[in-house]
């Protein structure tokens, strides 16, 4: 889960708050100590990991719409639209239209890989 702007800035603010003390800890106290303002499991790599994403979140996956020939339940074939990530059929969900038609959108989040869909929603 990506870390909240809120827990951001608690840790900052913990670091700049405590941090002016971090010198004079020995080091196993200074790694309690960074355990406990970074909130992560007490291992060192946990807690640098959750460090990183606190400065720079992961970006969010995304996917394209890819056309491709499946097969119906039926037996016979025709175009569908899978994710290009996982290869997922997307899912899609009726629209209004403004000829009364109805129409279609596909769902803004991959049901496989749970990439969000480029152009989806828009």
């Amino acid at each position: 889960m990506k870390p909240t702007s809120e827990e951001r800035r608690e840790v900052a603010r913990r670091l700049r708050d405590e941090g002016l003390y971090a010198s004079l800890m020995p080091r196993d106290q200074f790694f309690r100590w960074m355990f406990d303002v970074v909130d992560s499991p007490k291992t060192v790599a946990s807690m640098t990991m959750h460090l990183a994403d606190l400065i720079e979140p992961d970006p969010e996956r995304t996917c394209r719409a890819e056309v491709l020939r499946c097969r119906e339940d039926d037996g016979s074939q025709s175009a569908c639209l899978v994710c290009s990530e996982c290869g997922e059929k997307l899912r899609y969900r009726e629209a209004a239209a403004d000829d009364g038609e109805p129409d279609y959108e596909l769902l803004p989040y991959c049901a496989g890989c749970g990439a969000r869909v480029e152009g989806a929603g828009e």
